[in-house]
């Protein structure tokens, strides 16, 4: 584990057990999001990426530590990744990565109510477990006239023959408001984990995604 994966996991394992500690009624919802996820590649040679649709679902809880504080950890499935477009020697190609995670975000949030609306603002620490996914390529050669195309599954691990690691972190800045049980959050992952096979200060992959998100949370009995 590195460095700054240890320093995520102590932040989170910090936030988890201080809930523990004060928690009080936990309230469980369902979450649907949309957004737009994208990769900062930094190569010795700069590579431009750009941004793709991503998606995610599952579960997220509101764990209250007192009326303005509580940790709203979540489970979900999500996709990340991005897009390489460029011409070269008139080779045109279109790259489309697309990695699916279990994504496990833990943000602490504080909140106030303005008028029976809950406004809220937090960040904190991102867990994610590469479970698949696929690279598609497309495009064409000019001077010929030809057209490939190419899809292949995303191999995991961290052997050069692989495209990412497995294990991904970094923080999670989420807002939003809530009425009546249903959420609407803007949040931001800013992957700081270098998920290149072998990376080092030379070849850099980090995840970033802009998301839109629901959660329904259930009534409390």
């Amino acid at each position: 584990m590195t460095r700054m994966m240890k320093k995520i996991t102590v932040l989170a394992f910090a936030i988890l057990l201080g809930t523990a500690a004060f928690a009080q009624e936990i309230r469980f919802g369902a979450r649907v999001g949309l957004g737009l996820a994208s990769q900062r590649v930094e190569r010795i040679v700069a590579i431009d990426t750009k941004n793709r649709f991503s998606w995610q679902v599952g579960g997220e809880a509101d764990i209250p530590i007192n009326d303005m504080v509580s940790v709203r950890p979540a489970l979900l499935l999500t996709s990340r990744g991005t897009r390489i477009e460029d011409s070269t020697f008139g080779i045109n190609y279109h790259v489309r990565f697309r990695p699916l995670y279990l994504h496990v975000p833990v943000p602490l949030v504080t909140q106030i109510d303005i008028g029976g609306i809950k406004v809220f603002g937090g960040l904190g620490p991102y867990f994610s477990l590469g479970l698949g996914g696929r690279i598609v390529t497309d495009g064409d050669v000019d001077i010929v006239g030809w057209d490939f195309e190419g899809d292949e599954s995303i191999d995991w691990g961290n052997e050069n023959s692989d495209r990412y690691r497995s294990l991904d972190a970094g923080l999670v800045f989420t807002a939003g408001v809530e009425r009546n049980g249903v959420q609407f959050a803007l949040t931001y992952d800013l992957g700081l984990a270098n998920i290149t096979p072998n990376g080092d200060s030379d070849n850099i992959i980090r995840n970033r995604a802009f998301s839109l998100t629901t959660t329904y949370f259930l009534p409390l009995q």
